[in-house]
């Protein structure tokens, strides 16, 4: 299970790359940097995890999030784009919320909770900016 939470940050982290290179505006460039560099680390740290945090987790506790985490972000317009990215976001954080209910040993329950929690603030920074996009 390891390996498949790894491969779905890296599709997220690339889909995250392929939407950064298609804008024009500094200051969305800026937040998809600082979003990618956060999923880098969770990618490492989770690298670094003993198999042990992992007892528990069955594909069937990670169905939604790879069917939801699968999709290709929709590039047609920065709005687009962060709203998609805001629902990988979410859907992150609903993914390691469930991991975390799955997983049967305490310190990776939460550990999960936090990554989760983690993500929630990266879909709440990501909000922020759809709205401050969206009135200008």
């Amino acid at each position: 299970m390891k390996e498949t939470i790894l491969k779905l940050i890296d599709v997220s982290m690339n889909e995250y790359m392929r939407y950064r290179n298609s804008l024009e505006k500094p200051s969305l460039q800026r937040l998809m940097d600082t979003i990618i560099d956060q999923e880098r680390e969770h990618k490492s740290e989770i690298e670094e995890l003993e198999e042990y945090y992992f007892e528990g987790i069955t594909k069937e506790s990670m169905e939604e999030g790879i069917r939801s985490l699968s999709k290709p972000l929709d590039l047609k317009d920065d709005i687009a784009g962060l709203k998609d990215i805001m629902r990988r976001e979410e859907a992150m954080a609903d993914l390691f919320e469930n991991l975390a209910g799955n997983i049967t040993e305490k310190e990776g329950r939460v550990f999960f909770t936090q990554y989760s929690l983690d993500e929630r603030k990266h879909a709440a920074l990501v909000q922020s900016r759809l709205e401050l996009e969206s009135l200008t």
